[in-house]
């Protein structure tokens, strides 16, 4: 999430303010927020009101609902940060304010960026605590946590894009040694509700695309042939030449829409000749490739817990601990909800938060 602020206060009061945010779909300007605020005393109580009013009419996912208190916080935080120190620099489309007389003291105070700059942690090269580590490869991934007895997946996916599994032959599978059970459709447990379509697997016959999970064979040992010998009849649905007749009406023609979405193009050659200025220069970048340094990998390791208190008649409930990689375990936790678990059963350890290796914003499957 992102704030960007400028607040020009006259006794105290609003005068004008501008306020943009992002991090949410798209950067955009809080229009509702400004007018609430403006000819209102500069307190928090009127910023977080100011806010609320933006995000009155704000719909989120569960994937993302942790963005509107943050977001909240974080406009009202950076309002009073320019309130009680900015306000002289942050002043839009103003011009700067007369110096104060030599015998008056100046009653700016340094804004917590200003101290950061006079410590000199902004504008200098900073070395992350695990960067060494990671470029070294002695940071353990979460594959490489000690467990006890671990038990290994090896996951099944499906080879036709769309139809019905009409049968599963896993004998071969279960004959391994090693191999403590082979989950599919048939016997995996049912889910009590379809709330995520990607975490609602093993439910049924139906695919419905190329790699969808339609098993898994669990096993007591890491080395096991390359492909689990479980057999697969489908049932394919025939591929859809043309467009059904639903999806036509939507090809692009003339409508209101696109009306309202059409731009206008100005004359590149005319604005470069009429110009003031023109800056003709050749910038150049080094490649940058966005290459996941650890593949998807958890552990987890179910357990139990004693209840306490009033709860602790209802003697033990499951706990599960997970070794991920992620970019917030706070988030992870609550993701896990729509697998029956609470916050407070799942513990989630992941040393390297931030980075995480790479690709790991959102926990699936």
């Amino acid at each position: 999430m992102s704030v960007a602020a400028a607040l020009h206060l006259e006794g105290g009061v609003v005068r004008e303010v501008r306020l943009a945010c992002g991090g949410w779909h798209k950067p955009w300007r809080a229009a509702v927020a400004e007018a609430e605020l403006t000819g209102r005393p500069a307190t928090a109580e009127h910023f977080r009101a100011a806010i609320e009013a933006e995000l009155g009419s704000a719909r989120s996912g569960p994937e993302n609902a942790f963005k509107v208190p943050m977001l909240r916080n974080m406009v009202v935080s950076v309002l009073e940060e320019l309130r009680d120190g900015g306000t002289r620099s942050a002043a839009p489309n103003r011009e700067e304010p007369h110096e104060p007389r030599r015998d008056q003291p100046s009653r700016h105070q340094p804004s917590r960026h200003e101290r950061s700059r006079e410590k000199g942690s902004v504008g200098q090269d900073r070395v992350r605590i695990d960067g060494p580590l990671k470029v070294t490869g002695t940071a353990p991934y979460a594959f490489e946590q000690p467990a006890q007895n671990p038990a290994y997946l090896f996951p099944l996916t499906s080879t036709i894009a769309k139809g019905k599994i009409r049968s599963i032959d896993d004998s071969a599978a279960r004959a391994l040694p090693g191999v403590l059970e082979v989950l599919t459709h048939e016997n995996a447990p049912n889910l009590l509700a379809k709330t995520d379509t990607e975490l609602y697997i093993l439910q049924n016959r139906d695919v419905h695309y190329f790699g969808e999970y339609i098993g898994a064979v669990i096993a007591g040992r890491r080395k096991s042939p390359a492909t689990p010998p479980v057999w697969c009849g489908w049932s394919t649905t025939p591929r859809r030449r043309t467009l059904p007749g639903w999806a036509r009406a939507l090809q692009p023609g003339e409508n209101q829409h696109r009306r309202a979405r059409r731009q206008q193009t100005g004359r590149r050659g005319q604005g470069l000749a009429e110009a003031a200025l023109v800056v003709d220069e050749v910038y150049t970048t080094p490649y940058e490739h966005h290459n996941p340094m650890e593949m998807h990998s958890v552990i987890a390791e179910w357990d139990k817990e004693k209840l306490d208190g009033v709860l602790g008649v209802l003697g033990e409930r499951p706990h599960l601990r997970i070794h991920d990689a992620s970019q917030g375990v706070s988030y992870a936790r609550l993701m896990l909800r729509r697998c029956s678990l609470l916050p407070q059963q799942v513990e989630i350890n992941s040393p390297y938060v931030g980075g995480a290796f790479g690709s790991k914003g959102i926990p699936r499957r």
